[in-house]
């Protein structure tokens, strides 16, 4: 495991919001392009099995790869606070970026275990 993903779900009348989170933690696994494919499967299977409609992410302020990743994902700087030195990105789930984001990822398989 060189890394991990996850999704943190915060309560909304409206619609299903989740905070996603990206670590890549062995630094010979940077720059490979294995955050950016496990990222998108992430945002897929919340799309698709957990019925996401935004996610917000948040990065720390120095952390440009991150923040340039999530632009590139169609994200949107939506704040920037100084006091936790972190940017906060905004992606509306519409379906313009579900056609995107199923362009993207190609064919994938979800494995439910027990």
């Amino acid at each position: 495991m060189v890394g991990d993903t996850n999704l943190f779900f915060a309560n909304d009348l409206d619609h299903v919001v989740a905070e996603a989170e990206i670590m890549i933690a062995e630094t010979q696994a940077r720059g490979k392009h294995i955050g950016w494919r496990a990222m998108l499967l992430m945002l897929m299977y919340g799309v698709t099995s957990l019925h996401v409609r935004q996610y917000v992410v948040k990065i720390t302020r120095d952390n440009q790869i991150s923040i340039n990743m999530f632009e590139k994902m169609g994200f949107v700087l939506t704040s920037t606070s100084e006091v936790f030195n972190e940017v906060t990105l905004n992606r509306i789930v519409d379906d313009s970026w579900i056609t995107w984001l199923t362009a993207t990822v190609g064919e994938y398989d979800v494995i439910e275990e027990d």
